[in-house]
């Protein structure tokens, strides 16, 4: 074959200033693109910080919604939690460390059975609580008030 013989694309003036800036772009940005370590750190710790964040968040509303709804930490709290917490995310890459892995299907069989209780243990303290007041307003209205019993002349007198 020679090279008379082969097919060569001819290309548009635009065609060739096009491919002309890719080439320039993959040879001036082969390092631009790499992250360096320091970059990695910062962006590990700044999504386990916003991690912790969201279950601070979590377990302030479950809170709120178990004990009382007038519980919240101030944001400046949580964000300060969240900042000492990061780097222990970060250290284990958000996994249990090594040593706990082998128990982490008891260790979430216990939350879940702990949520429950705990759910459950709130719902039959309001229930009790309902129980009393109503008892408290049936009592009430079943004795008589002492006012009521007195004519009214035996006050002004």
């Amino acid at each position: 074959m020679e090279l008379e013989d082969l097919d060569v694309p001819t290309y548009t003036d635009e065609e060739a200033r096009f491919l002309a800036s890719l080439e320039s772009d993959v040879a001036t940005n082969d390092d631009s693109f790499a992250p360096d370590a320091a970059n990695d750190d910062d962006l590990a710790m700044k999504g386990a910080t916003g991690t912790a964040l969201l279950v601070l968040n979590m377990v302030e509303g479950l809170t709120k919604q178990a004990v009382h709804k007038d519980f919240g930490w101030g944001d400046n709290e949580k964000q300060i939690a969240a900042e000492q917490i990061a780097p222990a995310l970060v250290k284990n890459g958000g996994e249990l460390p090594e040593w706990l892995q082998p128990y982490k299907e008891e260790m979430i069989a216990l939350f879940a059975i702990g949520s429950l209780a705990f759910g459950g243990y709130m719902q039959v303290k309001e229930l009790r609580r309902l129980e009393e007041a109503k008892q408290r307003v049936s009592q009430e209205k079943a004795e008589p008030e002492p006012a009521s019993l007195m004519g009214d002349d035996d006050i002004a007198a």
